[in-house]
């Protein structure tokens, strides 16, 4: 089975709309990419599927073959940003008229500067092809601009068509939506997106001879009847599971499956209720209700030995309309142990209706199905399987009857994204600046927390053993840290050389940035999160409940937790991602359970943590925590554990619960109803981030009014509580937005998200009281903390000093004192070996060495492109960045490069390494173009480094022949 991705076309959308509709050529790029998934493995079966394989030759596997990737116009992804991007070529929407005149003149502008260019260069250079190549790059610029001068005609004698007026990005979506796009004379048409694509705003579009089969086979033929409504946002969210990436497959049978019902706890205890109007009120006696097995399911150990896993704690499944994480788990051992018990005369629960003969016991599942008890190797329920939400009432089974013959007809192959695993910090974890920023701490608490962190910083400066480990770790596709590691290792005088201490400031300096922006290092690790396994059990063969129906725990109460990665009988920290507040600390007792270490494979599997939400708030306070693949952060760090529990019996953080209710407003199944759903849900992703900066910006003032002895300038104009007690009230809206926020795509609610986070931050609370010479109260307007340059995209230009725990780390860090790096006169030659006689026999290649630096200038160029592009998403930035190196890989391995000319290159590189680029009797000319060449001369060494390594390395002298 092909197992690779195919990367496909990502255009944005006012790409497209020129291209289709105007007719106007835009650049190509594969920079999009549909993930190996059980939806790729579907359309690698498709007749109209075709993708094209790609030898990257410069590109070298293990084996030494050249590696492989895949590349498909079938699907296309499409972008509806509002951004803009590399002046005016994409505007922020589809302008009108005039603004298409600009855009089409820039880049005219734009050609007619590279003919100059090269033209210039044409003058200076004496290599003939060079010159072939600057004159075909010329003439394919005069191409261009007739071209683009002749659609700039064309438009200009047709200025009142509709295809030239203007168009807002509202009316773009809709239009692709319901118009669908023509692309290299195919038709396409609106497919699909996953919950990630639609927060930042991105749709699929597949050929529309593709589109019946892969929509039906998507949502497993379920008929939506037009005028008829819908839940059209669940719908989408369900569809596009089967989109999601996955690292293997498993096979399960339906047969094999047993439904239990989804099981609810209720408890009353004191919180923060946040409903429709926003307001957060105390109410003393709140009720929360818990779904204990939300997104869970419980896998048979023979199936996860069917795949080699079965040291594995879980694994997280994709199928149609189908959505968990399934734990390893002892079912056939439970049965037939439960039947032992069960069919024993002797035994106070013997039930002398269940057979003798253990394959002859059968037992009913939630939708009547009489199933043998020896052939269950999975267990959920509804909340896992999407597919019964659009069950018609009363006819579940039949519902579920369908689905199953679904998964039969797909060779009941599931996708398996993911198995739980530890961290990468040996048995620490980073903290958030939320986790950070919400702890009651003093100063001399945040220096022994971050002692790691400045430890490590001075062993970075001061240790070079210590420095190059810390490359080999952070080591990348985009950096040169393997090139130096080497370098150091075969001569650790590299370590004085100029370009390794220039990287080494760069790199340390980065490093102080992101402990500054809250990632410290702190003993722990995220553990998968599953509730109540055990009482899952119970529930298959009806002993979950006591005899008034209420549902009860047979293992573990309120706080209780169970992890072999820890201690049992001592207590730890919990805390999940997304973090705001302080209510979201809970504090947990690891506890030992005879019943969950034999019934469940944990003991190889420690990043696994059992929780019971039986009447237990974990699952509020961890704000809204479900157990379909969530993680916990456990810290077992004891200063962290002892600081929390200040931070916790300080002050009095209440649950914060959402009772917001979200309104029934189904819709008929229309594109265009689709582009007015996706219009709404792009506006989580911002909303998150405000959400998350509106909160901890409120937790900044609280820590700074608790903290500020001189708060009060008059007892009878400023209640110092009440103003903390507002904050926290508001404090508890931000919680409740995030959550919104997170699952608006899936589920929309009536809230004015933009309008309440302008709301809480205008409350008088947040500004700092003083008395004016009359003694009348004002309020004056705070300024931003330090550590918000850190943490946001906006860099506030003035920001103050908060008596904050994020303010007292960014202070700590920027106290540690900066190393004084050895200043060696030592040169890159004096660590490269003289060339020997035999070598210095063959004449180095001039022509390949100016190739390799043009290479590299161009890849540089790209990569600042790259980056310098607001509206790219991380994976579709690394594979942008991927490709450009894959480009520049082979143009410089596609040449065997002697060692005459590697030599060569070296000295070149040593010169522009070293030169003085600031003498005053140089031009400005002649300073920029040093600094632009010693701005790529690491580049070049890495590039050549990469793929001429044996060679490379054997012009170093070794540190023992020195």
């Amino acid at each position: 089975m092909n197992k690779l991705p195919t990367y496909i076309p990502s255009f944005e959308a006012e790409e497209l709309y020129d291209l289709s509709v105007r007719g106007i050529e835009t650049d190509m790029n594969y920079n999009g990419m549909q993930p190996f998934s059980l939806e790729l493995i579907q359309l690698r079966k498709m007749k109209e599927f075709t993708e094209k394989k790609i030898k990257l030759k410069g590109n070298l596997d293990e084996n030494g073959n050249p590696k492989v990737k895949y590349q498909s116009d079938a699907i296309i992804n499409v972008k509806f940003k509002n951004k803009v991007k590399d002046g005016k070529e994409i505007t922020s929407f589809v302008r009108g008229y005039e603004s298409l005149i600009d855009r089409l003149s820039y880049q005219i502008k734009k050609l007619h500067n590279q003919k100059k260019y090269c033209l210039e260069k044409i003058e200076l250079s004496q290599n003939s092809r060079k010159i072939n190549t600057y004159e075909k790059t010329i003439a394919n610029c005069e191409f261009k601009i007739e071209r683009l001068t002749n659609q700039i005609e064309h438009i200009e004698n047709n200025n009142n068509a509709d295809i030239y007026q203007p168009m807002t990005s509202v009316e773009l979506r809709n239009y692709l939506y319901t118009q669908g796009f023509t692309y290299k004379g195919n038709n396409y048409v609106l497919y699909k997106n996953t919950a990630s694509k639609a927060r930042n705003s991105q749709t699929l579009f597949i050929l529309d001879t593709l589109h019946k089969n892969m929509q039906e086979w998507s949502r497993m033929g379920l008929k939506f009847e037009a005028h008829k409504k819908y839940d059209i946002a669940s719908l989408k969210a369900y569809e596009s599971l089967l989109s999601s990436s996955i690292i293997g497959t498993i096979n399960i049978h339906p047969d094999n499956i047993f439904i239990i019902a989804d099981e609810y706890s209720k408890l009353e205890t004191e919180a923060l209720e946040v409903g429709n109007d926003l307001k957060a009120s105390f109410n003393p006696e709140a009720t929360i209700k818990n779904n204990i097995w939300d997104g869970q399911a419980l896998i048979d150990v023979s199936l996860m030995r069917s795949i080699g896993k079965e040291k594995a704690g879980s694994a997280q499944l994709r199928m149609h309309f189908f959505k968990c994480c399934s734990f390893n788990t002892n079912i056939q051992k439970f049965l037939r142990n439960k039947h032992t018990e069960l069919t024993n005369p002797l035994n106070e629960e013997y039930d002398p209706s269940i057979p003798v003969n253990f394959d002859e016991w059968k037992l009913t599942d939630l939708y009547g199905n009489v199933i043998l008890a020896s052939k269950i190797l999975l267990i959920t329920t509804p909340s896992a399987l999407k597919f019964m939400k659009f069950a018609e009432k009363g006819k579940e089974k039949e519902a579920y009857q369908k689905w199953c013959e679904r998964v039969i007809a797909d060779n009941c192959q599931w996708g398996i994204c993911k198995f739980e695993k530890s961290s990468k910090h040996n048995g620490m974890i980073r903290s958030s600046y939320q986790m950070i920023n919400t702890i009651d701490a003093q100063p001399k608490d945040i220096k022994e927390l971050a002692k790691y962190e400045v430890d490590y910083i001075e062993q970075l400066q001061n240790n070079n053993d210590e420095f190059v480990k810390y490359l080999k770790e952070d080591a990348d596709l985009t950096n040169c840290n393997n090139m130096l590691v080497d370098l150091y290792n075969k001569n650790n005088e590299v370590a004085n050389l100029k370009f390794f201490r220039t990287t080494r400031k760069s790199k340390i300096s980065a490093y102080r940035t992101k402990v500054k922006g809250g990632k410290v290092r702190l003993q722990g690790e995220y553990c998968t999160v599953v509730s109540s396994p055990y009482e899952m059990l119970l529930s298959v063969i009806g002993k979950l409940k006591d005899e008034n129906g209420e549902v009860i725990s047979h293992t573990l109460h309120n706080n209780e937790v169970y992890t072999t990665l820890h201690k049992f009988n001592e207590t730890y920290t919990v805390a999940r991602n997304p973090h705001n507040a302080m209510n979201n600390y809970y504090k947990v007792k690891n506890t030992d359970n005879h019943l969950i270490e034999k019934y469940f494979n944990f003991t190889d599997a420690p990043n696994i943590i059992v929780i019971t939400a039986i009447k237990s708030t974990i699952l509020v306070v961890a704000n809204g925590m479900d157990t379909d693949g969530d993680t916990l952060a456990v810290f077992s760090d004891e200063k962290w554990n002892s600081v929390i529990d200040k931070t916790l019996s300080n002050r009095k953080y209440p649950v914060i619960i959402n009772t917001i209710i979200p309104p029934s407003d189904p819709v008929e199944l229309t594109n265009e109803n689709l582009s007015l759903i996706d219009e709404k849900g792009a506006l989580s992703q911002r909303w998150i981030g405000s959400v998350t900066n509106t909160a901890q910006y409120l937790v900044s003032v609280l820590w700074d009014i608790q903290n500020d002895d001189k708060y009060i300038v008059d007892k009878d104009k400023v209640d110092k509580e009440k103003d903390i007690d507002d904050i926290q009230k508001e404090l508890a809206v931000t919680v409740v937005l995030s959550n919104v926020a997170i699952d608006y795509v899936k589920k929309k609610v009536d809230i004015d998200v933009e309008g309440a986070l302008r709301s809480i931050k205008s409350m008088p609370e947040l500004k700092i009281p003083t008395l004016s010479s009359r003694g009348k109260l004002r309020r004056k307007s705070r300024k931003k903390p330090l550590f918000w340059k850190y943490v946001t995209s906006s860099k506030p230009k003035n920001t103050v000093e908060f008596k904050t725990p994020m303010d007292t780390l960014i202070q700590h860090i920027d106290a540690i004192p900066k190393a004084e790096y050895n200043t060696s006169k030592l040169g890159l030659m004096d660590i490269v070996r003289d060339l020997t006689p035999v070598e210095l026999q063959e004449k180095y290649d001039n022509k390949q060495i100016e190739d390799i630096i043009e290479g590299v200038k161009e890849y540089k160029k790209t990569i600042g492109r790259i980056y310098a592009t607001e509206s790219i998403e991380e994976d579709e930035e690394y594979r942008a960045l991927n490709d450009a190196a894959e480009k520049v890989n082979y143009k410089i391995n596609k040449k065997k490069i002697k060692i005459s000319t590697l030599h060569r290159l070296l000295l070149e590189l040593s010169y522009i390494m070293e030169v003085n680029t600031s003498k005053k009797e140089d031009t400005k000319a002649e300073k920029r173009m040093k600094k632009d060449m010693q701005g790529i001369a690491l580049y070049i060494m890495n590039y050549v480094y990469m793929n001429n390594k044996e060679n490379f390395l054997s012009l170093i002298i070794d540190k023992e022949t020195n």
